[in-house]
């Protein structure tokens, strides 16, 4: 009886361990499994690029190690959807985009996606999702008419590939070579977009071609070369030198829009070209193309009217978009030595007037005062400008031209060919 009673305990104990194991062998909620990310740095071609991490469903993080291109998300998943991201605090690079879809590197279920959807299955405990950067710098520049200094809006700009695999290749907007790419076109201050980026590996250096309609090319030969990941380039102002099939020195644009289409042909025969003032308000068509203002309208012009005032004398005179002004005086007229006292000041946006008082003028009581037009650098203040002999014109006719406006300093950086 004994025995049988010992039999039946254990067999009762068997029977409850036996159903503890079963109970904890029921389908698991989570179970080992990894998320690998991988994440390339395309100018270098294997390694992440420097200070980048991964972070998974907005909360584990993992930093790549240097020079390496994988980290490993490697705990108990359950299934289900996770969200992973690659982010780099290194300036100069930019997750590369899909060929045809703007919006893929926004899709999450995107392979161009970032951040980007990965799944965890009981079937499929290893998921992997890989992530590419392009080195790149970033360029900027102004580009005025090269006469009279106006901004240029529109003008076209474009950079050819010179080296490595992509000899040849013309960039013409961002994202490079796909169908949706923004072209690169001068905003109405003349400023280059913001999105001129070009590719940094240091295996190539870029061609700059900038174009528009009534001016001469600018071909400069390797603008950009050995570029340097991160680097953010800016060639300050750029100067197109108008066309002037007539040598008139007007820019054929500004005598069309003034003069109508037949203004070629007037123009060669000297009709309206300077010194001839078809609206008799005292200054030639060259001296209003310089300052901006209509040649044919009396009322448009470079007006200087004087005040007294209790702190001296003060000027006021109208001002064109985008010019440059100077006061000059003397106290002979006669001589005809005129040197800078005010200025050199520049139109605002939507500023149609300036004044300036004479701080000396209770001192110079036969003093004469002009306000000039000068070019947008104008920096020697006591050098002559004259406004009767711009930059010449260049004389080839070509649609690729090496040319930079004479007297006008180019921007550090840009070398022209030979």
């Amino acid at each position: 009886m004994a025995i049988n009673k010992l039999i039946k305990q254990l067999l009762l104990l068997a029977c409850a361990y036996a159903g503890f194991s079963l109970m904890s062998q029921a389908a698991p909620t989570s179970f080992p499994g990894s998320i690998m990310v991988f994440c390339s740095n395309t100018g270098i071609g294997t390694n992440a690029p420097p200070q980048t991490h991964a972070i998974l469903n907005n909360s584990e993080i993992l930093s790549y190690p240097d020079n390496f291109y994988m980290v490993n998300f490697a705990r108990y998943f359950e299934p289900g959807t996770y969200t992973v991201q690659v982010v780099t605090a290194a300036s100069g690079y930019l997750p590369i985009q899909s060929p045809t879809d703007p919006n893929a590197v926004n899709d999450p279920n995107s392979m161009y996606g970032n951040p980007r959807y990965v799944e965890i299955t009981a079937s499929n405990f290893l998921a992997v999702a890989g992530f590419h950067f392009d080195p790149v710098i970033r360029v900027d520049a102004g580009i005025r008419d090269a006469w009279t200094m106006e901004r240029i809006e529109g003008a076209t700009i474009e950079y050819i590939v010179s080296g490595g695999p992509g000899d040849g290749t013309v960039l013409t907007g961002y994202p490079w070579l796909t169908s949706y790419a923004e072209t690169w076109v001068s905003d109405a201050s003349g400023a280059f977009p913001t999105n001129v980026y070009l590719y940094a590996d240091g295996k190539e250096s870029y061609h700059l071609r900038i174009s528009k309609p009534g001016y001469h090319t600018l071909f400069v030969t390797n603008s950009v070369v050995t570029p340097r990941v991160g680097d953010d380039r800016d060639y300050g102002t750029i100067f197109l030198a108008p066309l002037d099939q007539n040598g008139n020195q007007l820019g054929d644009t500004w005598e069309n829009d003034h003069f109508g289409s037949a203004a070629q042909s007037f123009l060669a025969d000297g009709a309206f070209s300077d010194p001839n003032d078809p609206d008799n308000d005292g200054m030639s068509n060259h001296a209003e193309y310089i300052a901006g203002t209509d040649p044919n309208d009396w009322n448009s012009c470079l007006w200087l009217q004087p005040f007294s005032t209790t702190g001296g004398v003060e000027l006021a005179w109208t001002v064109e978009p985008d010019r440059t002004y100077r006061v000059c005086g003397t106290t002979n007229l006669t001589a005809g030595e005129w040197f800078q006292i005010g200025g050199t000041w520049e139109t605002a946006i939507g500023q149609t007037e300036m004044r300036w008082i004479d701080p000396n003028s209770t001192d110079n009581c036969n003093l004469y005062y002009k306000v000039e037009v000068v070019p947008c650098w104008w920096a020697e203040p006591n050098q002559v400008f004259s406004a009767s002999t711009p930059p010449q014109t260049a004389t080839s006719t070509s649609q690729q031209i090496s040319y930079w406006p004479e007297d006008i300093p180019k921007p550090e950086g840009l070398v022209l060919p030979d």
